[in-house]
Parts: C-alpha cells; structure tokens; sequence
C-alpha cells in the first residue's frame, strides 16, 4: 500500500494541476485515509473507556485517545482490517486519478 500512495503522490506532483489544487487534493486524501480508519477502530475500542469519555469530553487527552486507540489494536485482526480498508481507498483514489487523467 505505501508504494501505491507514493505512486499516486508522485503523479499529483507531476501533473499539470495548479499548485493551489494539488494542496487541495493532497488535502482531501490525507483526510479520507484517516476517516476511513475510524469506523474499524471506534468498534473494536473498549466500550466502557469510550462512554466515559463520549459523557466527558473535557476529560479527554492525547493520551486517552492513545490509549483507546492501542486497545482497539491490540488484535491483528483489526490492524488487518484497518490495512484493507486503506488500501481499498488508496486504489479508488488511483482509479479516479485514472479516469480524471491525473
């Protein structure tokens, strides 16, 4: 998968696209790789850690979320979803580069 998104960074940089546009796009996949993880982790997380924090999002920290997120992926299983999911999006993004001749 990191081939393929150095890949696809390598021809966003070397298309014919504006600067401006490039940052934008560059943008939008970095925030779609990162929302894509979300749903897998937030479901494997222990429930009971979540709840606290969902009921007192003042008590959140750096390390909370930290914490959660080394619960939820203490399982291979979920490590190898959340890598499926990255890579299903990493070539639909290089499929729309495709066809938007990128």
């Amino acid at each position: 998968m990191e081939e393929k998104l150095k890949a696809i960074l390598a021809r966003i940089e070397a298309s014919n696209l504006e600067e401006q546009d490039k940052v934008k796009l560059y943008a939008v996949i970095s925030e779609s790789l990162k929302a894509s993880i979300w749903p897998t982790l937030l479901a494997n997380m222990p429930k009971s850690e979540l709840e606290v924090l969902v009921k007192n999002p003042g008590k959140a920290t750096v390390e909370s979320y930290l914490r959660l997120i080394e619960e939820a992926t203490k399982d291979d299983k979920v490590l190898d979803e959340v890598n499926t999911v990255l890579d299903t999006l990493v070539t639909e993004i290089d499929t729309v580069l495709t066809e938007e001749k990128i």
